[in-house]
């Protein structure tokens, strides 16, 4: 069984990691309970502490969840943000190719191509804002230091209901409790489960893939029409949740509104023929319901 180490494992997609797959250690920036064996303390801006990390768990494979991915804040501080989200992915992605350590990347689908076609892994890709530009340099330079690599593009979600909400938790729970919730009608993504995400990330692993790929839901929806499929999926009134436009809102950062992934590859990879935005929806409800995550009315 491959040793796999979790570069940020503190956050949603990398704790998940943590709590779903066996064999795993992970890296947190400053919290970690102690007793934790598995988990390491690890400052992304010190690379020789990566290095002795390394050294020390000697893993097969090495995903780099650690990002930031707050759009704003990377606009206001474009010297962190490319020294979370560019020089430190490449460092990393160029130190597996020297241990012959496969390396993952997640990037993102916070970019637009001409005309607001769909993204497939080839597209000629725009960037509007600090968060964007870092991680397609981020693609360009690992593809090019180290072509064993995996870099996957994907915007995944979650139900947790727990100590650490995502933004649906706080959907879920302000209509629970009859507050109006808003979301942007004009923005248009193919969102994928956290959990799919993970399983074709282990399937890309144990096929030896490399080069980019596109992990997504099949149909292009926008931001408010999939919070509402996840609200009717909770029988919640639908009537508190508004539908508004994302040039209401006075944001640092320019943001595309088009950021449709085409997994048209990832289907033909593994053979798959339907990527629903309703079962994965339903399955991840599930999944978080059997770990005692319900809705607070």
């Amino acid at each position: 069984m491959k040793k796999i180490l979790v570069l940020g494992a503190s956050g949603q997609l990398g704790n998940r990691f943590m709590s779903d797959v066996e064999n795993c250690s992970g890296t947190y920036n400053s919290v970690s309970n102690n007793l934790v064996t598995d988990f390491f303390q690890l400052d992304a801006s010190n690379f020789e502490e990566f290095k002795k990390l390394t050294s020390a768990i000697q893993p097969n494979v090495i995903i780099n969840c650690i990002g930031i991915t707050n759009v704003d804040e990377c606009e206001k501080l474009p010297e962190k943000n490319w020294l979370i989200n560019n020089k430190f992915p490449v460092e990393v992605a160029t130190y597996c190719k020297l241990l012959n350590i496969k390396f993952i990347h997640i990037s993102t689908d916070n970019f637009e191509t001409k005309d607001s076609v769909i993204i497939s892994e080839t597209s000629a890709l725009n960037t509007l804002n600090q968060y964007s530009f870092a991680k397609l340099s981020a693609e360009k330079m690992i593809q090019e230091l180290n072509s064993d690599s995996i870099i996957v593009r994907a915007n995944f979600f979650q139900f947790k209901s727990g100590p650490s909400k995502t933004f649906i938790d706080n959907m879920i729970n302000d209509i629970a409790q009859k507050r109006t919730v808003r979301s942007f009608g004009d923005v248009y993504f193919t969102p994928v489960s956290i959990t799919d995400l993970i399983k074709f990330i282990l399937d890309l692993i144990e096929i030896n893939y490399s080069g980019i790929i596109n992990i997504s839901s099949d149909q292009a929806i926008s931001k408010y029409e999939f919070h509402d499929i996840i609200l009717s999926s909770y029988n919640l009134d639908k009537n508190l949740h508004k539908s508004i436009s994302i040039y209401d809102l006075d944001l640092s950062a320019k943001r595309p509104t088009s950021m449709a992934l085409d997994n048209s590859k990832l289907k033909k990879l593994f053979g798959v023929s339907e990527l629903s935005i309703y079962d994965m929806i339903a399955a991840e409800k599930i999944y978080q319901e059997q770990r005692g995550f319900g809705v607070k009315r």
